[in-house]
């Protein structure tokens, strides 16, 4: 599941790279920040108590993978300029690592 998990982030990431194109991305970071520190309390209850939290893990696995879906989509929809385009791949790839730091533990 971890190995899942650094996967989709990883293809997010380079998805994300080739940005540069305009729409809400920064409601969308805000968001996707916001629902990824919900994950990581999850995923530390799960390493803590894997039996009790199994279910609430694989619901918000299911979840990731749907943001990483619509992460990589933004891509499409951005009409970015070059800094804009840095400051999403920058701010996206805080909220990926804070994730895979979080299924490591």
């Amino acid at each position: 599941m971890k190995k899942l998990v650094a996967l989709l982030l990883a293809l997010t990431f380079v998805f994300s790279l080739a940005a540069c194109g305009g729409g809400d991305w920064e409601k969308f970071i805000k968001d996707y920040d916001k629902w990824a520190d919900e994950y990581v309390k999850v995923a530390e209850a799960y390493a803590d108590n894997p039996d009790e939290n199994f279910a609430k893990y694989v619901e918000k696995s299911n979840e990731l993978r749907e943001w990483t879906t619509e992460a990589a989509g933004k891509v499409e929809e951005l009409e970015l300029d070059e800094e804009e385009a840095i400051e999403y791949n920058r701010e996206l790839t805080q909220i990926q690592q804070k994730i895979i730091a979080a299924n490591q533990k």
